[in-house]
Formats: structure tokens, C-alpha cells, sequence
């Protein structure tokens, strides 16, 4: 547990390194590339692909925390489109340690689940992600 911790610790460290002097201007401008590749890919509904380039993108580690953690949501989503739940768990659970947004976190594993078919954990995740942000619309109970 402390492991992981340190770990996204680390990963949200590097991610906000494209701010910071000393940062390589060409990782910075691979990071950008790949996760603009990777957001047209996902919009063109070319999954496989788009979770590579986000990939990508987030090894550089000079994606700012914004784009780092939108780029790990959304190859979350494509993991779970691809049926590779285990890994697409994974990677919120080691999102919801330090994201800026836990709504996104919660909205995306609500998904995970109900592709899962999970239609009850699905639904906690929805109040979930309610609790951070009032403006998603409640289940009824």
C-alpha cells in the first residue's frame, strides 16, 4: 500500500514536469502529440490504438496532472471497451489516490462495472461520483 502511494506519488510528480525548468522541450512535445492522437483515436472509437497513445503519453511523465489524469481515465475506458477490466480497475484505483477530479474517477469505474455488467457496484460508483459533484444526477434509491 505505501508502494503505491509513493508510486502515484511519483507518476503526478513527473506529470506536472512539463512546468518545471530543465524539462526535455521533445518529451514535452511527443507527450502532447501521443495524447492528441490517442483523444482523436478514442473519438473515432478505435480503442485498441487510442489506449497505446495514451499510454504513451502518460510514460513520458511531463503531461500536466489535467491531461495525466483525463489521458488515464479514458485508456481506463478503452481497457474496459478491449474487456481487460482487471487492468482498467488497476489503473483507477491507482488514480483515486491522488486525481484532481475523483467524480471522473468514480463516472469511469461506474462504467467498468456496468460493461462488467455490474449493474450494483455500477450504481454505488454513480452516488460515488455524485458525492464529488452535485451537478451528475442522482440514481433513485
Amino acid at each position: 500500500m505505501r508502494v503505491g502511494l509513493l508510486l502515484l506519488f511519483l507518476l503526478l510528480s513527473m506529470a506536472t514536469g512539463g512546468c518545471q525548468k530543465g524539462t526535455d522541450p521533445q518529451a514535452v512535445s511527443h507527450a502532447s502529440v501521443s495524447y492528441e492522437e490517442a483523444t482523436k483515436l478514442f473519438q473515432a472509437r478505435k480503442f485498441e490504438e487510442a489506449a497505446a497513445a495514451y499510454a504513451s503519453a502518460m510514460r513520458g511523465g511531463v503531461l500536466n496532472v489535467d491531461s495525466y489524469c483525463d489521458a488515464a481515465t479514458r485508456r481506463a475506458e478503452c481497457l474496459a471497451r478491449l474487456g481487460q477490466f482487471d487492468e482498467a480497475h488497476q489503473l483507477l484505483q491507482d488514480m483515486e489516490k491522488g486525481a484532481p477530479n475523483l467524480a471522473d474517477v468514480h463516472i469511469t469505474r461506474c462504467f467498468v462495472f456496468e460493461k462488467q455488467g455490474n449493474a450494483s457496484q455500477a450504481n454505488d460508483q454513480l452516488r460515488l461520483a455524485h458525492q464529488y459533484d452535485s451537478a451528475i444526477p442522482r440514481i433513485a434509491e
